[in-house]
Formats: C-alpha cells, sequence, structure tokens
C-alpha cells in the first residue's frame, strides 16, 4: 500500500509565515512612524527659520534706513521699537511684540503681522546707543513653533539675536 500525502501547511509552518509577516508590518509601521515624526520637526524647523529670517531681516532694513531710533530710549529695553523715517508715507515704523507675534505698522498704514500663527515670539529690543555709537538697536528673540500637543516632535525653538545700525545721512 502506498501512502498518500495531502498537498498544504501544516499548523507550525502556517504559524511560523503568520509571525514573520507580522514582524515585517510591524518594522514597516515603525519606519513610517519615524519617518512622519522626522517630516513633522524638519517643518517646525523651517518654519522657524523662514518666519525669524522674514522678521529679522526687515527690521535689520528698517533700522539701516532709518533717521533715528525714537523708542526704546536709549539704554533701554522695550517688546516696542520705534524708528523715525525719511520718507513721510512710512513714518513712523513701529515693530511690536505682542502675544507671540512680531507687528509692523509704516505710518498710517494698516499694522501687519510679520509671523505666522504656527510660530511664536518672545523678545525685545535694546538700544544700545550710549554704550556703542548713536542708532544701535540689539534685538533678541526667542522664536518656537507653536504647538497644541506636547510631543517631542513639535517643541523647537530658536534664540535669534541682531544688531542693526542706524546709516540714514542727511
Amino acid at each position: 500500500m502506498r501512502a498518500q500525502f495531502k498537498s498544504g501547511f501544516t499548523l507550525v509552518e502556517f504559524l511560523i509565515y503568520i509571525a514573520i509577516v507580522s514582524t515585517m508590518v510591524v518594522a514597516a509601521t515603525e519606519i513610517i512612524i519615524i519617518t512622519l515624526r522626522q517630516n513633522i520637526k524638519l517643518e517646525a524647523m523651517a518654519e522657524v527659520a523662514q518666519n525669524t529670517r522674514l522678521f529679522m531681516g526687515r527690521m535689520n532694513l528698517a533700522v539701516n534706513n532709518a533717521m533715528a531710533v525714537t523708542a526704546p530710549i536709549a539704554g533701554a529695553t522695550s517688546t516696542r521699537l520705534n524708528l523715525q523715517m525719511a520718507e513721510p508715507s512710512i513714518n513712523p515704523t513701529i515693530f511690536t511684540l505682542q502675544s507671540g507675534r512680531v507687528y509692523l505698522k509704516e505710518g498710517t498704514a494698516v499694522t501687519t503681522t510679520l509671523t505666522a500663527d504656527e510660530v511664536y515670539v518672545d523678545g525685545y529690543f535694546y538700544n544700545i546707543t550710549p554704550l556703542v555709537a548713536p542708532g544701535v538697536v540689539m534685538i533678541q528673540a526667542n522664536v518656537r513653533a507653536s504647538s497644541t500637543g506636547q510631543q517631542m516632535e513639535y517643541l523647537f525653538n530658536q534664540w535669534v539675536s541682531s544688531t542693526a545700525v542706524v546709516r540714514y545721512r542727511l
């Protein structure tokens, strides 16, 4: 009599197959989650860097083109920077740090926001004129990504500092 073999898998073979496939699915899921978290962090870093470049560049340019710094007074710090400009349409130019945003008002124009909702800015302007030379302003700010959650990929901040000099000559 001849033994007949049935084709198919044994229970042990099937369980080994399921274990291998499950391990591969879990590994692939972890890789995707890590990649997404890194992408979120990179987006937060880019948002902070872009907003920082924008408002620091606008402030430095405005101070460079100003006739004088009228606030803060010499030797003082403030969250408001007032600049006396030569052009009447943008005189005075006022930068304000308020509620985590940087605002710009030029002359009688409407106040505009220089930072996006995705970032929070706190810092100050320091008029260091008596210490260095007339019309020197130090701008310092801590810029961080705004987040409603407390996950680590959202927690990114950058401390920035810049010094601008009034270059306007009559």
